[in-house]
């Protein structure tokens, strides 16, 4: 034995037998590959972690751009629904005086005298007849 103090890795038969020193060398080169090996599983955990953090800020926004979206047709279809019940008051008023003003108008040309001529739907309106 040599006097060397042996630090309990290195392999020390490597000197003394070819099949040790291959062996020793495969080790070796092993052991470089697991350190880009290592490199390479901390790359990808990078990326992947990019990646979530890209879809997940993704996801918010898009969450975000839905609640807007939802607040603006809420809005809209209560302005929609105000629409259409001052509408249908008007249309109600509407009808109220055309019906009034027929039955007025009809009693009126009556009184006097003269022909009440009722007037045509604007269908049924032909200016050439």
């Amino acid at each position: 034995m040599s006097e060397e103090k042996w630090d309990g890795h290195t392999e020390r038969r490597k000197d003394v037998c070819p099949f040790h020193h291959d062996k020793v060398q495969q080790i070796e080169e092993l052991e470089r590959s697991k350190v880009s090996f290592t490199v390479l599983k901390i790359f990808i955990s990078i990326i992947l972690i990019i990646g979530g953090a890209y879809w997940y800020h993704e996801d918010m926004q898009s969450q975000e751009r839905f609640k807007d979206m939802f607040i603006v047709q809420q809005n809209n279809t209560e302005l929609l629904r105000e629409h259409i019940r001052i509408s249908s008051y008007m249309l109600r008023k509407m009808s109220d005086d055309v019906r009034e003003t027929k039955l007025n108008l009809e009693a009126v040309m009556t009184k006097e005298g003269l022909p009440y001529q009722e007037i045509p739907n604007s269908h049924e309106y032909n200016p050439e007849r």
